[in-house]
Order: C-alpha cells, then structure tokens, then sequence
C-alpha cells in the first residue's frame, strides 16, 4: 500500500506530465513508476475522482491543456479595471520590500508600475513579469526554474513551487481565475494554483488582485483558502452584495477606481 507522500508525488508527477505532453499512457506510467498496471489504472481512476484529469483508453489526457486564454488576449480583456486595481496595489509596495508576483495579466500591468521602485528582491514564476522587470536595474529579480506555459509565459512544475520553499517574502501578489465564498480562491490550472499557494505560504502578506468578472465564481482548483489572505483588491464593478458576503466572512476588500484607495464600506 503507497503510503501518502509518495502517493502525492506521484500524483504531481503525473499531472507535470500531462501539463507537458497533454495525453500519457498506462505503458508510459508503469515504465515510470515500475509499477503493474492494475495500479496505474487504480491511480488514474482516483485522480479522475478528484478532478485532477481525464480518463481516456489506455491512459489519460489533461484537464488543463488549453484551458487559459492566451496571455496577449487576458490583457485587453477588463483592461480599465485591471489598471485600476494595479495603481492601488502599486501603493502597497516600497522600497526596499522583498515581493513575489505571480504570472496573470492584472500582475502583469502591476508589474509596469514597478519601474521606479528600488531596493526591492522580486520574485516570481511569470516570464513575462521578468521581462517586464529585468531592465530596473535597482532592484533583483529571480525568476524559479520549471516548465513555461507558451499561452501565458506561466512557469510551473514541481521545482517550481519548491523554489519558494524556505524563503520568507514581505508581501504575494496572486491573481486568480474566480473567487468563491466557499471553494476560496481558485485556478483554472491545476498547477498554476500549486505554485501560487507556495508563493501564498511564504508571504507575511497575501494580496488577492481581482476584477468583478472573476468574482461570485468557481474553478476547478481552488488553492487559498479565503481567511488565507490578508487583502483582496477588486473594483467598484463587482455586485456590492458579493462584496457585503466577503466582508461578513471577515476578508479585507479594497475598492480600486472612482477614488481608488477606497475601502469597500
């Protein structure tokens, strides 16, 4: 009988599979793991039960494969909201601060504003928050190793998640792919949420960045739970109520827009 841990590293070795290669086999995976396939087959159905991925002939496919929109088309989707919600957390950041950004298109226009900061240690797991940063000469930017995701320069992947291991971080920038009163904060992508609760877990503070359009909905991996973050900054588009139902479970809400730096009342 596997016992947890090596279970759960077999599980995450098969879901960085699939996140590569889309589709795995049954012979592959007994080749891998030197196990008989009534075994595999075992895993795979379990995996299925908890909504890791897809059972198919022989094998199984990814949930995730071409799930995220690609970065170029995230970007201009809510473009005023996401600006405004990135000038209000641009005010959350000073020098000096060591800060982790996630990939996704509202951090990325956060990243923009961070052009004149200085003194700071930046970490992240996004190509494209690198690239957009890597000209500051004022401040450090490391980026963690593992598997990019083309669509949306996302880097993630075991090493990924283990780069944030150890190290303590003033504050976390995450987006997120919905918000729900129940399920937390979630991902569309199954390993970009495991990366950006490594990035959560090695913060003193976790700060949400999300426009209405992700809010009052469900994805399939929900990866912080909501007393898990210390701010969640959003903008005056999102329904009052859902914000009045966050504020009741005892979460912080920053307003972002039409007097940006207001506080949801």
């Amino acid at each position: 009988m596997e016992n947890d841990s090596f279970l759960k590293e077999k599980e995450d070795y098969i879901i960085h599979l699939l996140e590569t290669r889309e589709r795995v086999s049954i012979a592959e995976l007994c080749a891998i793991f030197h196990m008989a396939p009534s075994t595999i087959r075992k895993n795979l159905t379990d995996m299925e039960k908890k909504g890791l991925l897809l059972r198919t002939h022989g094998g199984a496919a990814s949930l995730d494969a071409n799930r995220d929109e690609p970065i170029a088309r995230k970007t201009v989707l809510n473009i005023t909201q996401k600006k405004e919600i990135s000038e209000y957390a641009r005010t959350l950041i000073k020098n000096g601060d060591t800060i982790a950004l996630a990939s996704g298109s509202t951090v990325a226009e956060l990243c923009h504003l961070l052009k004149d900061l200085r003194d700071s240690i930046v970490l992240t797991n996004s190509v494209v928050a690198a690239n957009t940063l890597m000209n500051n000469k004022n401040i450090e930017v490391r980026v963690c190793s593992g598997i990019v995701r083309g669509r949306t320069g996302c880097i993630v992947g075991p090493s990924a998640g283990s780069f944030f291991d150890g190290i303590r971080v003033d504050k976390a920038f995450l987006g997120t792919d919905a918000v729900d009163i129940e399920r937390g904060v979630c991902s569309a992508n199954i390993l970009v949420g495991n990366v950006e609760r490594s990035m959560a877990q090695c913060s003193s503070q976790v700060i949400v960045l999300c426009d209405y359009s992700k809010m009052n909905k469900t994805a399939i991996s929900p990866f912080l739970r909501l007393s898990e973050i210390d701010c969640l900054i959003t903008d005056y588009a999102t329904d009052p109520a859902f914000i009045e139902r966050l504020r009741q479970r005892g979460i912080k809400v920053m307003m972002a827009g039409h007097g940006i730096g207001k506080r949801a009342q």
